[in-house]
């Protein structure tokens, strides 16, 4: 995460925002975009990626619609619920993940 603290201080310099010269053109995305990162590095917010799970557009599963995060903000009581409604069955909330094969 550390990696993308120039980016967030610096978005009219950086090439992750450069490259998409709509959102540059947009100071009101610039800032919520960029003090949503800066709540994301500092461990204070969540970022879950859909676009795998929850396609827009599932005739096309490349099409930039697809490409999204969501940004949850919970009080440490309903992350608590969360995990415990959505835990597998023999598995308790602050268990490590299982690995994943590829």
């Amino acid at each position: 995460m550390l990696a993308i603290e120039a980016d967030i201080e610096a978005p009219e310099k950086s090439k992750m925002f450069t490259e998409y010269p709509r959102i540059t053109a947009d100071h009101h995305m610039i800032e919520c975009i960029t003090d949503c990162l800066r709540l994301i590095v500092g461990g204070n917010l969540a970022c879950v990626g859909l676009s795998s799970s929850v396609l827009f557009d599932k005739s096309n599963p490349r099409t930039p619609v697809n490409r999204r995060i969501s940004i949850i903000v919970m009080t440490q009581q309903l992350e608590e619920a969360a995990q415990a409604t959505d835990a597998a069955p023999g598995v308790k909330p602050g268990d490590p993940p299982s690995p994943v094969a590829h």
